[in-house]
């Protein structure tokens, strides 16, 4: 396998990174990629890849079928930007205002795009059916999966991969695990309302902000006392503000605070919210003031279900990339809605460059710089996880 991976993938490493450069140029925010859809589109024509019909937004779906029957195969790539500006000096950075490619979904893109290719110019290798799945709107909610799955994007499929670049693992690491491979995610909000006075004279007032401070602390207590350790969980608070502008001698009538959950345990999600609620009910009743609560769920956890995950793992292993375990999960991610309908599996590889520190920084931040040396594993590790599914299929 070795030997044919590389021959397919190394000529197109040079390519694949013009793809992910100008994508990483050119960055679009959730549910507005009109311009990433068209350069993708433009690619699978070139490619001669026939399109799928009624897939709505700017989502994409490649088909390419073979001569020799066989099972039909998805690779699925999210193609969405952040609302972040840019702090790098590249020579080529985003060029659209507060908008940048944080999460390495430009190299997700460009990965699959050249996986495309590859097999439009080999096409005796597609046994049976394959399908270049291009998402959008990943990084926001509702997202994107569920849009493609009522679209029958993937109905049909034996089985559906996806990968995810990570800067904190080498090039040439690989984690593939069974499991819950990221955290279901959502969050929650508290209006705590108490009544308003002046600070000279507190005690003709409720003080909404103590009150929140107690509901904060008694927040941060839930996980380590509600939940068991041995299941990865979190409940964070990220803002707190009142209606006081910032006149000091004014004690407030209300203050907001939210934060957001995450946990591994699918089926954890409610318990945690209901414990965010029951602790500010009780304690807002104990000091007369009231609260409501407002939450949004997000996506469940991506669990490796079944064996798929071993055509990725094995792949790896005649490939001569290190599969590393790893507990780094807590990021979300709504492909986590296919795996909980179709067979497949989840798996990351590495981008950090030892020769260049910026690659290993974090994701989601201004200044995050791609190791593109590691797209050239992500290539070969998803040409080789399919070959590993259909020879498998063929014994």
């Amino acid at each position: 396998m070795r030997e044919l991976v590389d021959k397919l993938t190394l000529p197109m490493e040079s390519e694949m990174i013009t793809y992910r450069r100008y994508i990483h140029e050119h960055p679009e925010l959730s549910f507005q990629e009109t311009n990433t859809a068209a350069f993708i589109r433009q690619k699978l024509e070139e490619f001669k890849i026939p399109l799928m019909g009624g897939i709505r937004g700017n989502s994409t779906v490649g088909v390419l079928r073979g001569e020799k029957s066989g099972l039909c195969i998805a690779f699925r790539a999210d193609i969405d930007a952040l609302p972040i500006q840019e702090n790098n000096d590249l020579r080529f950075c985003s060029k659209t205002p507060k908008v940048m490619h944080a999460c390495g979904h430009d190299a997700h893109t460009a990965i699959l795009l050249t996986l495309a290719r590859i097999f439009s110019e080999n096409r005796e290798l597609i046994r049976g059916e394959i399908r270049f799945v291009f998402e959008q709107a990943e990084e926001g909610l509702p997202g994107g999966a569920r849009m493609l799955m009522e679209d029958g994007a993937l109905d049909g499929v034996d089985h559906v991969f996806a990968l995810h670049i990570r800067t904190n693992m080498d090039v040439g690491q690989v984690n593939i695990q069974p499991g819950a491979r990221s955290a279901a995610i959502g969050s929650y909000e508290l209006t705590i309302t108490g009544r308003g006075g002046h600070s000279g004279f507190p005690h003709r007032a409720v003080d909404p902000v103590t009150v929140a401070a107690d509901v904060v602390s008694a927040i941060y207590r839930i996980v380590p006392q509600r939940t068991n350790p041995q299941i990865a969980s979190t409940l964070t608070v990220g803002y707190i503000h009142s209606d006081n502008q910032q006149s000091p001698n004014v004690i407030c009538r209300t203050v907001t605070l939210g934060g957001s959950y995450r946990t591994t345990d699918n089926t954890l999600v409610e318990e945690l919210l209901s414990w965010v609620k029951k602790s500010a009910q009780y304690i807002c009743e104990a000091n007369e003031c009231e609260v409501t609560m407002e939450t949004v769920i997000g996506y469940p956890a991506v669990i490796n279900r079944g064996e798929d995950y071993k055509f990725a793992l094995q792949a790896a292993e005649k490939l001569g990339f290190e599969n590393i375990e790893s507990q780094d999960i807590m990021g979300g991610e709504d492909f986590s809605y296919i795996l909980e309908e179709y067979p497949g599996a989840y798996f990351t590889i590495g981008t950090r460059e030892k020769d260049d520190p910026r690659t290993g920084g974090a994701r989601h931040s201004c200044d995050m710089v791609l190791g593109e040396r590691g797209m050239l594993v992500g290539l070969k590790m998803l040409l080789g996880t399919y070959l590993e599914a259909t020879d498998n299929a063929a014994q």
